[in-house]
């Protein structure tokens, strides 16, 4: 959803338009190092890094960029709260170099912008023909689109919620729904359930195994509903009843006159939870069923809730790595025991998981 979405870019602050600086370098790649200016000025590991903010500086890297075509004009939007960790001073590389103070060091995840300048002005060393390349360049620059969610951020967006729940599921983070952890659910993977009506918290209903809430694995239950619910259950003991079981094991330990009675499915029920079972799964025609007994049970993805717990989690992250001095990249700080739950999540109900991110 956008209110998603605008947690994780209120958190790195890149929807945070009037804080926003945009930096700027001038690029040629066809262009071979020049192996002389090594720890001096330069260093292979950071080729390509150096970015101002001022267009005076980047102006003067025209001339020796223009010996062959490939000339291009390279700029990224940043937030000013991180200029000061990628600013040359605090990179190990640039602190014994000769480098102007007005540069950052900027890592190579972030987004780039490329900008051909091949119209440019040849420079020749010409005072008139050098200032006519300036102007030419702040004209380009003054007009250069402004600042916009580029599609790397929303896939990082996407990324960043996918581990939120990951971790949620398997206990890592705290359930935002019922405030504890859900490392004992047997339910792992996101189930769904739709729905014609709009809420923040399922109601029981009563079906074939009982009253509760019911969901599929790897299908909608009740698929004309016009609202479609991705959730996870917090279900710590788990009973599987097959085929119309339930009801045929109620009725025969707990026999009624009244063919219509619930009151032998309701009992085996009782028995159930007597012995600490908070759910049932079946094996339905078209997938997995599970029937929870209780809403709370019930952590809806996208809920007030979930965004709420999503909110403190990126935040959490974002003042750990800046903690660390270290820009944030979701991907590579996800536990190799997240693997599997991502990799599944990537398969299952994908496009109702992007919730328009």
């Amino acid at each position: 959803s956008e209110e998603l979405q605008n947690v994780y870019y209120g958190a790195l602050g890149v929807n945070d338009r009037k804080n926003i600086i945009r930096l700027y370098r001038i690029e040629n790649k066809n262009i071979p190092y020049d192996e002389g200016r090594e720890g001096i000025v330069s260093k292979k590991e950071i080729i390509g890094g150096f970015f101002t903010d001022s267009i005076d500086t980047v102006s003067n890297y025209i001339r020796k960029n223009q010996s062959q075509d490939g000339i291009n004009l390279v700029y990224i939007d940043i937030h000013k709260n991180d200029l000061d960790k990628y600013h040359v001073s605090k990179n190990e590389y640039t602190k014994t170099m000769d480098v102007e103070s007005d540069n950052w060091i900027i890592p190579s995840h972030i987004n780039r912008n490329y900008i051909d300048l091949s119209s440019i002005s040849k420079v020749t060393g010409n005072f008139i023909t050098f200032s006519k390349a300036k102007q030419e360049l702040k004209s380009i620059i003054d007009n250069l689109p402004t600042f916009k969610i580029t599609p790397q951020q929303k896939q990082d967006a996407l990324n960043a919620y996918t581990d939120y729940i990951a971790r949620v599921s398997l206990g890592i983070v705290k359930n935002p729904t019922s405030g504890g952890y859900n490392y004992e659910s047997k339910v792992k993977d996101i189930v769904s359930h739709n729905s014609p009506n709009k809420f923040e918290k399922f109601n029981v209903n009563r079906g074939r195994l009982g009253t509760g809430v019911y969901f599929g694995l790897g299908y909608k239950i009740y698929n004309t509903g016009q609202y479609n619910y991705n959730a996870l259950l917090n279900i710590t003991s788990l009973k599987r009843y097959d085929k119309g079981e339930f009801v045929i094991t109620a009725n025969k330990l707990y026999p009624s006159n009244d063919e219509y009675s619930t009151k032998p499915q309701d009992t085996l029920r009782a028995v159930d939870e007597a012995e600490g079972v908070n759910g049932y799964v079946s094996t339905s025609p078209v997938g997995t069923e599970f029937l929870v007994f209780e809403p709370e049970q019930i952590h809806i993805l996208t809920s007030k809730a979930d965004i709420q717990g999503f909110k403190e989690f990126v935040n959490k992250q974002t003042q750990m790595n800046n903690n660390l001095n270290s820009e944030i990249d979701f991907n590579n700080k996800t536990p190799q025991t997240l693997d599997t739950f991502q990799e599944n999540l990537s398969k299952l109900n994908q496009e109702d998981l992007k919730c328009n991110l």
